[in-house]
């Protein structure tokens, strides 16, 4: 395995943290320490996947996932079959690579949960996170009423979650200060629609009125 530091890449557009190159395959790994916008990614993303160079992101102390999940986070998520949706993060005091695996968003806001495993920032230590299988990935357990009061919260106050279930149930009749816990789904994979909207949005109406169409809430 060679790797380098520093190394410019697509005609001097961008430059790889450090790039490596083994057994026929090419890797530009990135340590992203400052702000990153979604459009400044996707152009990097975009010139690595041009070059047909895997490009592999860590990040920095800056980016650390705790309780929730930032747009960043989104963007540089990826997802296996052994660790399902991860992060990769380097802990430069610490001389940790630290995996954050298994993250899975709460449904009606950012918050997320997460496994974690930590592995020496070496060579050594990065052949351990590679080979790295979990025994197995945890099914969170859900507080489904503290997530009944928190929607309950978001109608009362009209957020933009609150508003989009309120047409929703409008529209078919349901008193949305009801609904049951049991409608309430727990998690979701990050950065995908609220699924709660969706469920409900499958309902059949008791008015005559018709959506346009359900509005997408990623982030909320």
């Amino acid at each position: 395995m060679a790797a380098k530091l520093e190394v410019p890449l697509a005609n001097d557009q961008i430059r790889a943290d450090v790039y490596i190159e083994t057994l026929g395959q090419t890797y530009g790994v990135e340590l992203q320490c400052a702000p990153l916008t979604t459009a400044e990614f996707n152009v990097r993303h975009n010139f690595y996947h041009d070059a047909r160079i895997s490009d592999v992101w860590l990040l920095g102390k800056r980016h650390f996932l705790h309780r929730k999940i930032k747009q960043i986070h989104l963007d540089l998520l990826r997802t296996n079959a052994d660790w399902g949706s991860y992060l990769i993060e380097v802990d430069s005091f610490g001389h940790l690579f630290r995996l954050k695996y298994n993250i899975q968003q709460d449904d009606l806001s950012r918050n997320c949960r997460y496994q974690t495993q930590q592995f020496a920032l070496d060579e050594q230590g990065l052949l351990a996170l590679k080979q790295f299988r979990p025994r197995k990935l945890l099914n969170y357990r859900y507080d489904y009423v503290a997530g009944s009061n928190y929607l309950k919260q978001q109608v009362r106050q009209q957020t933009a979650l609150g508003k989009q279930l309120s047409l929703l149930c409008y529209e078919r009749g349901i008193p949305v200060l009801e609904l049951a816990e049991s409608e309430l789904v727990g998690y979701r994979k990050p950065g995908k629609d609220v699924y709660l909207l969706a469920r409900i949005a499958q309902k059949k109406g008791k008015k005559n009125s018709q959506l346009t169409g359900v509005i997408s809430l990623k982030n909320c």
